[in-house]
């Protein structure tokens, strides 16, 4: 969320990772926790409650993501990508 801050005042992606500390590959990575968050709460907060000790921020992103095709928001979150709610990113190649 503080990439999409960086870039709604006026950044690209490049220097808004750059400003914020975090790079490309790692957001890539943990976007479905944002845009899980984003989308419904609820969902997100139950899964975050479900995790153990040390799991693993990739393995939250992968619960969220697929909580987002499980539940059908896949269209909610296209459109806040497209509206600016959330960062359009995709990984590399697709």
């Amino acid at each position: 969320m503080r990439v999409l801050e960086a870039v709604n005042k006026g950044n690209n992606k490049t220097a808004a990772y750059r400003a914020v500390g975090v790079d490309r590959k790692t957001i890539t990575d943990t976007a479905g926790i944002a845009e899980l968050h984003a989308v419904n709460p609820g969902i997100f907060q139950d899964i975050r409650g479900t995790l153990k000790k040390g799991e693993t921020l990739l393995r939250f992103s992968e619960m969220c993501k697929s909580a987002i095709k499980d539940q059908h928001l896949e269209g909610k979150v296209q459109d806040l990508k497209t509206n600016g709610g959330l960062l359009s990113i995709n990984p590399k190649g697709k």
